[in-house]
C-alpha cells in the first residue's frame, strides 16, 4: 500500500465498519461511524491519485451495500410499524361501547 492510497483504503475499512453497524441494528454507533468518515473525506484532496482507484471503486461498492442495508432496515421498521398500527386497531374494535348514563333521575 503506497502512501497516496492509505487515506483511501482506510475510506473502504470505514464503510466496511459502517455495514457492520448497519446489519447489527447499531445505528447510535452508526451514527457516529459516518461522521468520522465525513472527516476522511473532506480531508481527500478534490482528485485523487491514480493508485486509489481501486480504492474509490471498492467505497463505491461497499456503500451502495450499505444503502441497500439501510433501506432495508427502514423497510422492516416500517412493516412493524403498519402491524403494530394494524393491532391497535383491531384492539380497539374490541373496546367495550360507551353507554352514556342518564342526566336525570328516573325517580322524580
Amino acid at each position: 500500500m503506497s502512501a497516496d492510497a492509505a487515506p483511501y483504503e482506510k475510506l473502504v475499512a470505514m464503510i466496511e465498519h459502517e455495514l457492520e453497524l448497519a446489519t447489527q441494528g447499531r445505528f447510535a454507533d452508526l451514527e457516529r461511524a459516518n461522521d468520522e468518515r465525513g472527516v476522511l473525506m473532506a480531508s481527500l484532496p478534490d482528485t485523487h491519485p491514480a493508485c486509489a482507484t481501486a480504492w474509490l471503486q471498492r467505497a463505491e461498492l461497499m456503500h451502495t451495500r450499505l444503502t441497500m442495508e439501510l433501506q432495508r432496515r427502514r423497510e422492516a421498521l416500517l412493516l412493524a410499524i403498519s402491524e403494530l398500527e394494524r393491532a391497535r386497531r383491531a384492539a380497539h374494535g374490541y373496546k367495550p361501547a360507551y353507554q352514556r348514563k342518564p342526566r336525570f333521575s328516573s325517580s322524580a
